[in-house]
């Protein structure tokens, strides 16, 4: 014979099912809720020669692209932690200009003047023409060499080599 269990019992059954339910909702909440934080980033400012140089670079190899005028301002600045702004073809995001002149920056290439230089060609050139990729190999692989296979141990040397001592 089954045994009907108190309608207290029931209650405190249903009470404590909620409650697990809503901390287990609430957990996902809070994780979510730091992920975005971290992918929204912090403010900040950046060395004004990294700045200085990356402006330098792109000015002077993409000229036929863009206008010969400081590209970094006014542009809101945005620190991120590695790995906060996903993937992209099987790598982490290091650098991202968003429309509305955001430009993120991983922490962890906070002085690393080609990721400046290319994020500001983005924003030059503000996103790619209808129809072309993210990075149209015209003006960013070449005549600039500001993708990440050229800079990043490829190519063009071991990270951070200096323009000028490039092959």
């Amino acid at each position: 014979m089954r045994r009907r269990l108190p309608a207290l019992e029931v209650a405190i059954a249903l009470l404590m099912a909620a409650t697990l339910t809503l901390g287990i909702a609430t957990g996902v909440l809070l994780v979510r809720s730091a992920h975005l934080r971290a992918a929204r980033g912090v403010a900040f400012v950046p060395n004004r020669a990294v700045l200085d140089s990356a402006n330098n670079w792109v000015v002077s190899c993409a000229a036929d692209f863009i206008p010969r005028r400081p590209m970094y301002a006014p542009l809101t600045w945005r620190l991120f932690e590695p790995g906060a702004r996903g993937e992209t073809m099987g790598h982490a995001i290091i650098g991202e200009w968003v429309p509305g002149d955001t430009i993120f920056i991983d922490r962890d290439y906070v002085a690393v003047v080609w990721l400046y230089a290319h994020e500001l060609l983005h924003r030059a050139l503000r996103g790619p023409p209808a129809g072309w990729p993210a990075h149209p190999w015209v003006p960013f692989a070449f005549p600039c060499m500001l993708m990440e296979f050229q800079n990043e141990g490829g190519i063009m040397g071991p990270p951070g080599t200096p323009k000028e001592q490039r092959p």
